[in-house]
């Protein structure tokens, strides 16, 4: 299903769409420019046809300009990934993404949605925060390169989100 998304301030012209096998390649792109660590397009791809990974794209027009990779096995859900090219960032295209996620996990009977973040990434820390996530604990240097804490965010009763 495309969705259109004009709200959080992106641009009329963002669709946040289900992933295919076209994408991969972009996301796994994308990933290599922001995370130390990227996933591989076979990772990539596990999730694009797993059974409880899902992985959504903002696509503007042809180009893939953010993606969302997320699991919802259960009653809990985690957000895996989650990138915006950095020319569009700051433009809500991050929220609709996380928004998306939540709406389509409690469609799915998700109760509750779990992240983990690297402690000095204050922006994505204030974008969960505005969202609704609260830190509730830390795992000790589980980030290498550099060598730092992982926030454990919760997002709690996600039905009463959407």
């Amino acid at each position: 299903m495309n969705n259109n998304m004009t709200d959080g301030g992106a641009a009329p012209s963002i669709i946040i769409k289900e992933a295919d096998e076209e994408q991969a390649l972009d996301i796994v792109a994308l990933g290599e420019k922001i995370f130390n660590n990227s996933w591989n397009e076979q990772m990539v791809n596990t999730s694009i046809y797993g059974s409880y990974d899902e992985v959504l794209v903002a696509m503007e027009g042809d180009t893939l300009i953010g993606y969302i990779i997320y699991t919802a096995p259960s009653e809990d859900c985690e957000l895996l990934r989650i990138a915006v090219e950095e020319k569009h960032r700051r433009n809500g295209i991050g929220q609709l993404l996380i928004r998306e996620m939540i709406r389509r996990c409690g469609e799915k009977s998700g109760e509750n949605i779990f992240l983990e973040v690297r402690e000095s990434n204050d922006t994505a820390m204030a974008l969960y925060e505005k969202i609704g996530f609260r830190e509730i604990s830390r795992r000790k240097d589980y980030y290498r390169e550099p060598k730092e804490d992982a926030v454990i965010m919760e997002l709690e009763n996600i039905t009463d989100i959407i």
